[in-house]
């Protein structure tokens, strides 16, 4: 669930930005559209080629955007104003829900120093790993050099601190998938590991926890990539 005005803005703008396919309920009906406009306190949709109910009995109403993020819900309010024309007006909602994730978008946060995990091997020895890249379902991890009894293909690291710069950290364990070699883009750099790994959720809070985290980056990335 997202209640910040400046995620759910952030999430309606960059839907209407790539065209993402809206989905509106009311009194029992479907209709389909597309967001138009996204001022602070409305949003506007297109209903040009919508069959539209003339006489309205409720204000509210229920919409899924199926976006880049995943299936997201939340209600809005149809607004007194504006709506005339080619296009409806409703309020901002107070909140969205993302109850359907793609949990095969990954975010690269390898240029980020403030991405990093760091715990301690069975033997007493610390470890500490740059994050390469980051989704609901896993990581992974960029290292100069490790130790392979611990680090392989089928075993798991727990205790693991996550440090996700200025969005806070977490506990967590991780299966590891896989280590393959990494080649940085400039030449003149080291050859490097890449450590792939699968989240192990202890419990459902602990995953709507990272979710969470994953996806306020994931919106985030959307915004600068829009503003650069």
């Amino acid at each position: 669930m997202k209640t910040s005005r400046y995620e759910i803005l952030a999430i309606l703008r960059e839907s209407s930005r790539v065209k993402s396919t809206l989905d509106i309920y009311y009194n029992n009906m479907r209709y389909t559209s597309q967001i138009k406009d996204i001022l602070f306190d409305f949003f506007s949709i297109h209903k040009c080629e919508m069959a539209f109910p003339t006489e309205l009995q409720c204000k509210t109403f229920s919409f899924i955007i199926h976006s880049q993020l995943g299936k997201i819900e939340f209600l809005a309010e149809l607004s007194a104003e504006n709506n005339s024309g080619k296009s409806l007006t409703f309020l901002l909602p107070e909140s969205v829900c993302v109850i359907q994730r793609r949990t095969s978008q990954r975010i690269n946060v390898r240029d980020n120093d403030g991405f990093y995990c760091s715990g301690r091997h069975r033997s007493g020895e610390n470890f500490k790993f740059s994050i390469n890249d980051l989704s609901e379902g896993g990581c992974s991890f960029i290292t100069g050099e490790f130790n392979n009894k611990f680090i392989d293909k089928g075993l798991s690291l727990d205790f693991v601190e996550f440090v996700l710069s200025d969005y806070g950290s977490f506990i967590g364990s991780v299966n590891i998938i896989n280590v393959v070699p990494f080649h940085p883009k400039n030449s003149y750099e080291r050859d490097l590991f890449r450590i792939s790994c699968k989240f192990k959720y202890k419990n459902n809070e602990q995953r709507e926890i990272i979710e969470d985290l994953i996806l306020k980056i994931a919106v985030d990335n959307v915004i600068k990539k829009r503003r650069y």
